[in-house]
């Protein structure tokens, strides 16, 4: 995406529950300049600020829970004052639901960032109707929904994020990032990156470092989301061995473009993070990565992808160690 399209008559609503309305997503939203509705609360509208999202013509909606399909009755009234003027973009399956409940469900676009799980697969079966459109982030999560059973031409695949587009978000402000973790500038810190960022398990992550950082010698810093995916059992180990220091949780993580400058590599897991990792390579980071289709489509551009086999640490820690971060010291293991 690089927003140099002129604004098309849409109305894009996101819910507040949908696992797509990270920071992230709403960022590539504002990028887009058209009228967005958010349905929601506070935590909804705290991330469409931090995003640089303006509404415009679309708005907040209150709803319990931050669900659509609660939101319902605020819904059918927003279009009975408002009216339907514009074609309608879904960002989640309760937001197409709920449209489908007040008789705005027809020629709808969904959007979708990631493959839904099973339980999701299986309603997004049970909502598929001969009019319905479906919109992906790129080209492998379009394939996996044809693979599903969905005819390809109802399924089309959004262009990525451009790295244009990404570099001008980007903070310049390495020390004054890196003073805010208390990290020495030497001290090599790796992000940990999933859609949304906060979606990597940390677990395996924080293993990777411990071996690179057993093989040479050097104290390393995971860069995580205070609520990153396994965050509290790791942190529970470090505190164990007395280092409770060396995972850094900062927020600001939910939004990359903030933070990457203090980072000096990029560490991806199982999850994908086709958004998430356009700033990455936008900041030129070096990033390391398992050998996963929606990886390579995600850092197909990046001047500095080093891929894994497997997403087993210790072929994670190897290309960390000796492509991404270039440290001396003893291999892990003969073989990786």
């Amino acid at each position: 995406m690089d927003g140099s399209s002129a604004p098309r008559n849409i109305l894009h609503v996101i819910d507040q529950a949908s696992p797509q309305s990270d920071a992230v997503t709403l960022a590539w939203l504002a990028e887009l300049g058209e009228p967005v509705l958010l349905v929601g609360g506070t935590p909804l509208r705290r991330r469409a600020e931090a995003a640089g999202l303006v509404p415009g013509g679309g708005g907040f909606l209150s709803a319990p829970a931050g669900h659509a399909g609660w939101g319902v009755v605020g819904l059918r009234r927003w279009f009975a004052r408002r009216g339907r003027d514009a074609a309608l973009h879904a960002w989640s399956l309760s937001v197409l639901s709920a449209l489908r409940w007040i008789g705005h469900g027809r020629g709808v676009t969904l959007h979708l960032t990631a493959l839904p799980d099973a339980a999701g697969r299986k309603k997004l079966r049970r909502l598929v109707t001969p009019d319905l459109k479906i919109e992906t982030f790129g080209q492998v999560l379009r394939q996996r929904l044809i693979d599903e059973g969905l005819h390809a031409d109802r399924v089309t695949a959004t262009p990525l994020w451009s790295t244009e587009a990404a570099e001008d978000r980007l903070s310049k402000q390495r020390a004054e990032i890196r003073a805010a973790w208390n990290v020495e500038d030497h001290a090599p810190v790796v992000a940990l990156l999933g859609d949304p960022p906060a979606a990597a398990d940390a677990s395996p992550a924080m293993t990777t470092i411990d071996l690179v950082g057993h093989a040479t010698g050097r104290k390393l810093y995971l860069l995580v989301h205070p609520f990153q995916a396994g965050r509290d059992r790791t942190q529970t180990v470090l505190d164990a061995y007395r280092q409770p220091d060396r995972m850094v949780q900062d927020a600001r993580l939910a939004t990359p473009w903030r933070v990457l400058a203090g980072c000096d590599a990029v560490l991806m897991g199982r999850t994908p993070a086709v958004a998430s990792a356009r700033f990455a390579v936008a900041a030129g980071l070096p990033i390391v990565a398992p050998d996963k289709p929606s990886h390579r489509e995600a850092l197909a551009d990046a001047e500095r992808a080093y891929f894994a086999a497997t997403a087993e640490p210790k072929r994670l820690a190897h290309q960390l160690q000796h492509q991404a971060l270039r440290l001396p010291g003893v291999p892990h293991a003969a073989g990786v």
